[in-house]
């Protein structure tokens, strides 16, 4: 039975003053009090281990919890921020429990790391409105997109460049490449894709920006020695549209892991770097559980292409309907008397050439360059000079 509507401290100690008292039996005493007789020998009791302050109501917290962490826990978690501090809450949780029998709560690694000081509070940021999700290509399986891009440089202690290039399976987030050239030009790039291509074969669609040596401005649609040797091979060319980064948003978010990584602390030499760069990649691949893909890590996602590297060939392959000039050294076709200046790019490469709509259409592999202009005797590039779009 409840104490009567008073002050339940007052009432206590009067039970208890009745008590020493001995005024009555105990049973009557706690009839008296309107209380049952197990609530009387309940507070009689806390009354002889801690006097009256015994009397005041104790916290109702559980002295023990099943799910609480324990000590070593706890530290097992803080142990794997330090090693691993550009990882998120996350990331940390999926980690420990791939290593450990006992898993625990992503809410328990969030509240660890936060009262250790070694993570904050962040505010979601709400896009409110873009609209660019029908012209970002997305792969459905490994291989099918590769992006590419040179990460911006930064310098060494002796004032000499590191500019990375990478290479990224969008799918699998996995890291192919990721190693600074001695030059940025197409030929470093060409030999980096043919061991590349070796080793794992050949994907479907390359994504890039319109920097060099990727795309050209002064080009038809931006073809460039590189994106002909690729086509070449059959990998499709695509490019984001220009100052729209996030149409590579995956790639560029791995750059920033990176920055975060290796772009920090004292200057190194370019050999320092490269280690540091070749860790980074050891550790994207095979170490850094992705939300991307579930939480597995790249490793356990990417594999080989079906399609093997052979050799390109200048002698491209056209439909039926289609008659072929090849460029000369000035990249020009010779067509009915005259020669049209198409691109010195496309040099001793077989050039297509289809007549449509009264128009001789200009080809290379599939994807239509411009026209010829018999009346000025000129070539008219199409005006999209910085796109290449897949299945035209």
């Amino acid at each position: 039975m409840p104490w009567k509507e008073q002050n339940v401290m007052d009432a206590r100690r009067a039970f208890i003053e009745d008590y020493l008292n001995n005024r009555c039996h105990f049973n009557d005493l706690c009839r008296s009090h309107d209380i049952s007789t197990k609530t009387g020998y309940k507070w009689l009791n806390r009354f002889k281990a801690d006097g009256f302050t015994g009397l005041a109501d104790m916290s109702k917290r559980p002295h023990h919890h099943s799910k609480q962490l324990s000590e070593q826990q706890v530290c097992d978690v803080i142990k794997l921020k330090f090693e691993f501090r550009n990882f998120g809450s996350n990331k940390i949780c999926d980690l420990y429990n791939r290593s450990h029998d006992n898993s625990i709560s992503l809410s328990s690694v969030k509240r660890i790391l936060l009262q250790a000081g070694l993570t904050k509070k962040y505010k979601k940021r709400v896009i409110k409105s873009i609209d660019h999700k029908k012209i970002i290509l997305e792969a459905s399986s490994p291989n099918d997109i590769w992006s590419i891009d040179f990460k911006g440089y930064w310098k060494g202690f002796d004032g000499s460049k590191c500019e990375p290039f990478t290479v990224v399976d969008q799918y699998s987030r996995y890291i192919l490449h990721c190693q600074a050239l001695p030059k940025s030009d197409t030929d470093h790039v060409i030999t980096v894709f043919k061991k590349l291509f070796k080793q794992y074969g050949l994907p479907k669609i390359i994504k890039s920006d319109n920097g060099a040596p990727f795309a050209h401005s002064m080009s038809p649609r931006g073809i460039t020695r590189l994106s002909n040797w690729l086509m070449s091979l059959g990998i499709d060319v695509h490019r984001i549209e220009p100052a729209k980064p996030y149409q590579n948003g995956k790639h560029e978010r791995m750059h920033r892991d990176l920055k975060a990584v290796v772009q920090v602390g004292l200057r190194l030499s370019l050999k320092e770097y490269a280690e540091s760069l070749k860790m980074f990649q050891k550790q994207y691949n095979e170490q850094r559980p992705h939300e991307g893909i579930n939480m597995q890590f790249p490793s356990e996602v990417y594999h080989k292409s079906d399609r093997k590297y052979a050799e390109p060939s200048m002698d491209i392959d056209y439909p039926k309907n289609m008659f072929t000039k090849r460029a000369n050294k000035n990249g020009e076709i010779y067509y009915e008397g005259n020669n049209y200046l198409v691109s010195t790019t496309l040099k001793g490469y077989l050039v297509g050439m289809k007549l449509e709509n009264d128009t001789i259409n200009v080809y290379f592999c599939n994807i239509m360059l411009g026209y010829l202009d018999e009346e000025l005797k000129l070539f008219r590039p199409l005006k999209d000079a910085l796109q290449l779009h897949v299945n035209e």
